[in-house]
């Protein structure tokens, strides 16, 4: 799902109450991480928590909260879970699940809040009323919890920016891959009638390409021009502050635009943060909907190692 919790709720409860279930607390192996949500109203559940058992118990638990028309304002509730002993899966690992049943008062609260606050402060006591904080900023990491019910939550994801150059077939098929993952895209191409989003002509406003992606950063060329690409790499490279730069392309492609930036005069290290072939290695097949794949992937495996390194290694 795209955008925030709170827009998702905000759109939600235009049909009627929901319910979230997020996931506050997890233990040895569980199907999803801390952090995850799903939102359930009596008609249909939007996102997943892992499935199973688990969601089934949730929604059932939801539905009930759901079912009290007479709710005091802000009903919550916490579920703890054993996933082996208790509901027979797999897993084996425990889990706690924050419920919060939401309706039209609840969602105008959570709308309202001032944008400068990026965490919810959820670690009120349970009851009635208003048992909400918003705050600007949190020492700890955004998903840790402590005891009892002390978790401080991100209001939204952070999103790794990505800019993709081109629109053919492994552009489009990129585009979708990234539907859905934890990437802001922002899509160019010459000839803009062939995005699916706004574009930007870069052939007619290349000055600009020094300046497009924010610090960090991810940057995927691959135009229908090797002229184009090479101008489009060069740009980002004297801007230096990318976080990723790969460039479509055989091994052959990448020899030969090396030699060529180097000897426009660009500093051998730069050069050698470009990447060329694009994706994880060893990944056979050059379909679109293949190399998007890899390409996707490779691209989660980045931002995963720059959040969190030691599980990255793991």
């Amino acid at each position: 799902m795209s955008g925030s919790w709170i827009d998702a709720v905000a759109r939600a409860v235009t049909v009627g109450p929901v319910v979230r279930a997020l996931v506050i607390k997890a233990k040895g192996s569980t199907p999803r991480e801390v952090g995850a949500w799903m939102l359930i109203s009596r008609e249909e559940v939007q996102g997943t928590i892992g499935g199973g058992a688990l969601e089934y118990a949730c929604i059932a638990r939801a539905h009930g909260m759901l079912d009290n028309s007479d709710a005091a304002p802000w009903v919550r509730a916490v579920e703890s879970f054993h996933l082996g002993p208790e509901l027979n899966q797999c897993c084996g690992g425990a889990m706690t699940i924050l419920l919060e049943r939401f309706g039209p008062k609840e969602a105008a609260v959570l709308s309202a809040r001032d944008r400068v606050h990026n965490f919810r402060d959820v670690s009120h006591p349970l009851a009635s009323g208003w048992p909400i904080s918003f705050v600007t900023d949190e020492p700890l990491s955004p998903l840790s919890n402590r005891e009892p019910l002390d978790y401080i939550e991100p209001l939204e994801i952070a999103r790794t920016p990505v800019v993709l150059y081109g629109a053919g077939n492994v552009g489009r098929a990129l585009a979708r891959a990234l539907e859905g993952l934890p990437f802001a895209l922002t899509w160019y191409d010459a000839q803009r009638k062939r995005t699916l989003t706004d574009g930007l002509d870069v052939e007619a406003e290349l000055s600009e390409l020094a300046g497009m992606g924010a610090s960090g950063s991810y940057h995927v060329v691959m135009t229908h021009s090797h002229a184009l690409d090479e101008a489009i790499v060069t740009a980002v490279l004297q801007d230096g502050i990318f976080g990723y730069l790969g460039l479509i392309g055989s091994a052959t492609k990448a020899a030969r635009f090396r030699q060529r930036l180097l000897r426009s005069g660009l500093d051998p290290d730069k050069v050698a943060q470009m990447h060329c072939p694009i994706g994880l290695p060893g990944l056979a097949g050059k379909a679109p909907a293949v190399i998007a794949a890899s390409v996707a992937a490779d691209l989660l495996l980045r931002r995963q190692k720059q959040i969190d390194p030691v599980s990255a290694v793991q």
